[in-house]
């Protein structure tokens, strides 16, 4: 059996004896181990998720870890010491090897793999150009690191079409929703509306730079001027606790913590007019995918990745950090439903076809052919 190593910077989760993983990632692994490919993952050890967003599973004892345990954070050199240690001696004994990039261990991994003629593939989930005078640059090592992988896979098409510039062999690959959602997505029905009030929604991680608190704030202003909407609240975070007691204080904040369920998300997703996500920075978040398919109107923080896939007919943009945006767009909106219902029709459209490309490929069926293991 062909032995495929995964170094990913996210911390797996130890509980009772047993590791978890991301929803996502299992599913990955397993359909890697499906072609008849031995994963196996290095990854860091953790005692608690990395985002309490996460959805996990136990890893089967059919997929081998090799952990890298973490020191106090005050010794956060020795980690990466220890760890780089620990991949130079086990570069001698495998052939394939996929790096989830960004991450400081992984680039480390992959600068030695590339260093050493070694065969490997990136998977680049989220963006490691910066960003000057508008237009995008690359270091030295980020841009070998990517020229002499056998391939690149990205989340999304902006990254693709960075990507593209250091590696003629890269794709984007198919969004990676749980098994589920898409079918329930297209069986379940949106629940009948109650009452003339739109229900805006915002699905993600409670920090600032999310911009859950620009958005509560344009909320509150909003119903100062005595215009009737609610505003539901999903996710965990650093601000769990300061929502929760906004949702107290304001009726029309609904703040339902951390949901798990896939049938659940759907449910809370068709309850829905409109999902907004008024981040400061954003690689393509999965709940822009999810929301659409399940047709919300999207209004999202106007951010590059995000402007490469939608143009202005299928959603509608906020400037960043910026709490009177979002109070007009939203004003805008409650005013003329016949907008919203425009939006989410187009941004459905724009999401369901871009689904169906991938209809019958996974992204561990991607990954088997960029490495040629499908010959």
């Amino acid at each position: 059996m062909t032995e495929q190593i995964i170094i990913n910077n996210s911390g797996i989760t130890s509980s009772d004896g047993d590791y978890l993983i991301n929803v996502q990632e299992h599913d990955f692994v397993m359909g890697l181990h499906e072609k008849g490919i031995e994963a196996r993952l290095w990854q860091f050890v953790n005692n608690t998720p990395t985002t309490e967003l996460l959805q996990l599973k136990p890893i089967p004892s059919k997929i081998k870890v090799t952990k890298f345990n973490l020191f106090q954070k005050k010794y956060k050199i020795l980690n990466y010491l220890f760890s780089t240690i620990k991949i130079l001696s086990l570069f001698y004994r495998h052939r394939n090897y996929y790096i989830f990039l960004p991450g400081n261990l992984p680039f480390v991994a992959a600068l030695i793999l590339s260093t050493f003629k070694k065969r490997y593939s990136i998977y680049l989930r989220g963006q490691i150009w910066t960003e000057r005078n508008g237009c995008e640059s690359i270091s030295y090592l980020k841009r070998r690191v990517l020229s002499k992988a056998v391939g690149v896979i990205c989340t999304g098409e902006y990254l693709k079409s960075l990507a593209l510039r250091c590696n003629k062999n890269t794709i984007a690959v198919k969004p990676m929703l749980k098994k589920d959602f898409y079918e329930l997505s297209k069986k379940l029905k949106a629940k009948p509306i109650t009452d003339n009030r739109l229900n805006f929604l915002f699905i993600g991680r409670l920090e600032k730079k999310k911009g859950i608190l620009n958005l509560v704030e344009a909320s509150k202003l909003l119903s100062d001027e005595g215009i009737e909407f609610n505003l539901i609240i999903v996710g965990a975070g650093p601000l769990s606790n300061q929502i929760k007691d906004e949702s107290r204080k304001c009726k029309f904040i609904q703040y339902l913590g951390m949901i798990t369920s896939t049938r659940e998300m759907v449910s809370v997703y068709k309850m829905a007019d409109v999902f907004v996500l008024p981040s400061e920075s954003e690689g393509f978040p999965r709940v822009i995918y999810e929301a659409a398919l399940n047709k919300n109107a999207i209004v999202v923080s106007d951010l590059k990745p995000i402007r490469y896939f939608f143009d202005n007919g299928n959603c509608l943009y906020l400037r960043k950090n910026d709490t009177g945006s979002i109070v007009a767009v939203l004003r805008n909106l409650i005013k003329d439903r016949s907008v919203v219902e425009n939006l989410s029709e187009a941004a459905y459209k724009k999401v369901d076809s871009y689904f169906k490309q991938y209809e019958n490929e996974t992204h561990a069926q991607q990954l088997f052919k960029m490495m040629g293991l499908d010959q």
